[in-house]
Formats: C-alpha cells, sequence, structure tokens
C-alpha cells in the first residue's frame, strides 16, 4: 500500500507528510541507530491515519474503495483503518497468547497469538493493535522504550492524560530519539520531563 500511495505522483504529499511527522517526533538521520524504526513508523502512520490533502482520507480508506480488493486483503484493511497505535506494557508473553496493557487508554488486549520472540514480560513498547477476524494482532512495526525508563514512562503518562494519545506517544518518541543519542545519561533521566535535548536538566 506504501508503495501505491508514496510513488513519484505522491512525492510532495509524502514530503508534507515527512515533515510534520518528524516536527512531531524528532527530525531523525541515517546514522541514527532508531532510523529504521523511524522510517517504518512513519509509512504506518502515513498510509493508515494521516488524511492525503487532495481527498481528506488516509490511503487505507482509498485501497478499501479499490473494486479489486479480495476478501483477505478487505479484512485486513479494515483491521488497520480501526487498529489503535499506542504505548503497551507486555503483561504476558512466552508461549502464551500475548496481553498487553495500554498504558495510556489503560485497556488490555489478549492477542490471538504469542509474542514475537524479541519481546519480553515488563516490556514497554510502541506499538498498533490490529483487530483482524475477531481477535487482536500486534503489527510488525514496534519502537522499544529501554527498560530502566519504565517507572519514568508511567508517571509521564500519567501526568498527560488531558492531551490527546498521540500527542503523548510522540513525546515519549522523542525521548526515545534523546536515549539513542546520548548514551552517557541515563535512561530514566532522559524519559523524565526536566531533561532537554542539550543533554542538561532544567
Amino acid at each position: 500500500m506504501a508503495g501505491r500511495y508514496a510513488d513519484d505522483s505522491y512525492r510532495d504529499e509524502v514530503s508534507r507528510a515527512r515533515e510534520t511527522f518528524d516536527t512531531l517526533r524528532g527530525r531523525v538521520f541515517e546514522d541514527d541507530d532508531i532510523f529504521p524504526a523511524h522510517i517504518a513508523n512513519f509509512l504506518e502512520w502515513y498510509v493508515i491515519e494521516r488524511p492525503l490533502d487532495r481527498i481528506g482520507v488516509p490511503p487505507v480508506v482509498l485501497a478499501l474503495q479499490q473494486p479489486d480488493v479480495s476478501t483477505a486483503e478487505r479484512a485486513l484493511l479494515d483491521g488497520l483503518r480501526f487498529s489503535q497505535r499506542s504505548v503497551y506494557r507486555v503483561e504476558r508473553a512466552g508461549r502464551r497468547p500475548m496481553l498487553l496493557l495500554d498504558l495510556i487508554r489503560r485497556t488490555t488486549f489478549g492477542l490471538a497469538h504469542v509474542a514475537p520472540e524479541r519481546v519480553s514480560v515488563g516490556e514497554i513498547i510502541e506499538g498498533r493493535v490490529v483487530p483482524i477476524d475477531g481477535g487482536a494482532h500486534l503489527g510488525p512495526m514496534l519502537l522499544f522504550h529501554p527498560m530502566d525508563a519504565r517507572m519514568a514512562i508511567e508517571q509521564l503518562i500519567a501526568t498527560r492524560r488531558d492531551e490527546p494519545p498521540s500527542a503523548t506517544i510522540a513525546r515519549l518518541a522523542q525521548m526515545r530519539l534523546n536515549f539513542s543519542r546520548f548514551r552517557n545519561i541515563s535512561a530514566a533521566q532522559i524519559y523524565s520531563r526536566s531533561f532537554n535535548a542539550a543533554g542538561e536538566g532544567g
């Protein structure tokens, strides 16, 4: 889907979208270790959440309107359309179906599958839960926050209940970018509200 709606005919649209995304989450460069995840998350956000300027709906909605969409593709596209991106704490992993707690909305998701091998109990991840055929599935685009910052993350979320979830997610993504750049500063300090991008408390 990204290939169809991010080709040369959408070049200006993609450029504007990337500028918006980078403004929200911080500008990431190719030598940043989270660059691949940042680009993957951008493309996911672009096709699922951001309305196209000329049309007013995201690419996923346009894709659903195509006459050649198969039943399986429609189920996936519908799931993406109604998916929920958030910051989750992994409550259960291993051989049993995965259990996630949405730290922003305070809801729990029992998934229809086990956790990926790289995910363990206690991890805090930015990800997308996708409903498909009556079951909930975790999308492949994950951003892992440092385990040492768990308490600071939960405290920050608790103080930002009045803002839209997307703003909290973006703020935490900025902190994750800072963590990747300021390795001499603890994760807990970076994720505290007193840290600024100059690497100083304030």
